[in-house]
């Protein structure tokens, strides 16, 4: 029995990696782990916009992020890399839970209405949140991001909670299944947030 179920977990990671079209009938799961924080190359990015934004790259996903921290990424190719950037003058301060940013991603549904495709678990043990991410100016931290397929095409953005502001990165094009928008209900019995502010 453990073998059938650890096959059939093989064979839907690989569907994920290699792009075959997701079957996602609810919203899904979110969870950010990020890499250490790096400096940024004043060459390819201003620093003199004074914020703190996401930069994405969707074409290239990097395989060697193990070596930067994050070791849940076993399939890149079924990610899109994104950047956080803080190019303000400060350090920016985010709590995480279990090391993962506090994010989840949206897209635009048939009525060009925001809705969430993922939803945010809070963790109630105070032991998941004592390693906050500590941004200096002038820093970057890569941040795999999960890349869903569906047959409808939309556009897809990030929602990144830190105290009580709420981040939205700019959108991208991309693809989801249309049930993704069904929201987890108490049905469920699970702790479920979609980071509205307070």
């Amino acid at each position: 029995m453990k073998l059938i179920i650890l096959l059939l977990t093989l064979i839907s990671i690989s569907e994920i990696a290699y792009g075959q079209k997701d079957t996602f009938d609810i919203n899904q799961r979110a969870s950010y782990m990020c890499t250490r924080p790096l400096i940024l190359d004043s060459t390819k990015t201003s620093l003199t916009s004074r914020k703190v934004f996401f930069l994405f790259d969707l074409e290239n996903s990097s395989t060697n992020l193990r070596s930067q921290g994050i070791q849940r990424v076993d399939y890149p190719a079924a990610y899109i890399m994104a950047y956080l950037v803080n190019t303000s003058d400060s350090t920016f301060i985010a709590e995480r839970q279990d090391r993962s940013l506090i994010m989840i991603q949206e897209a635009l549904d048939e009525k060009k209405n925001w809705e969430p495709i993922e939803y945010w678990s809070p963790s109630s043990c105070g032991l998941s949140y004592q390693n906050p991410l500590l941004l200096e100016s002038g820093k970057y931290v890569m941040v795999p991001i999960k890349k869903y397929s569906g047959s409808f095409r939309t556009r897809i953005r990030l929602k990144f909670k830190y105290g009580d502001e709420v981040l939205y990165s700019d959108s991208f094009e991309g693809s989801v299944n249309k049930a993704q928008f069904k929201k987890i209900t108490d049905e469920f019995n699970l702790p479920v947030s979609y980071l509205n502010k307070k």
